[in-house]
């Protein structure tokens, strides 16, 4: 069982290296051209990593593209917003639009069953602040930690949101 798997990992761990070798040599053709020829023989199962791959890429060289893509990603599967939006967030200097896009599937992830809902508001929070939205920015990061506590209290998201959460949220301020 663990041989099938290796074997089906295989070509995954082995585009992984082409392309993390090449972006790093600033190759960036090279790594899309070797994404776009997996996409045929990678197993379907790693199909989403395949995709994160390249809108990564395009992140470190073409933010206009990136957003294209992250765009198109997210109509056809929902589910990976909120992980383009981490993404996109966590980068500096990127154009308005990139964190306007962030800030709009964070916001929609909020009405996702089992989402950690305190987590999303922070996102949201440092999403709005890197679009210029500041008030939007305080009354997210207010919503974390009002979420937060609510959560503590509740027992909710245990291992994701304590005490500790709470206290490094209030020092984003």
């Amino acid at each position: 069982e663990t041989e099938k798997m290796q074997e089906r990992l295989a070509p995954l761990m082995a585009l992984n290296k082409t392309v993390t070798d090449a972006v790093a040599a600033k190759d960036f053709s090279t790594a899309l051209n070797a994404i776009d020829n997996a996409m045929i023989n990678i197993d379907p199962m790693f199909q989403l990593s395949v995709k994160m791959m390249k809108f990564t890429t395009y992140l470190e060289f073409d933010v206009p593209q990136a957003l294209a893509f992250a765009k198109d990603w997210y109509k056809e599967n929902s589910s990976v917003g909120a992980v383009v939006s981490d993404l996109i967030t966590k980068k500096d200097d990127l154009p308005k639009e990139a964190y306007e896009f962030a800030v709009n599937c964070f916001t929609e992830a909020l009405s996702v069953q089992g989402m950690t809902k305190p987590l999303v508001y922070n996102y949201l929070a440092l999403s709005c602040f890197k679009a210029g939205d500041i008030k939007g920015s305080i009354l997210n990061q207010e919503m974390a930690i009002k979420t937060a506590k609510e959560a503590v209290e509740k027992g909710e998201y245990q291992g994701t949101i304590n005490a500790n959460t709470i206290k490094v949220y209030q020092e984003s301020f």
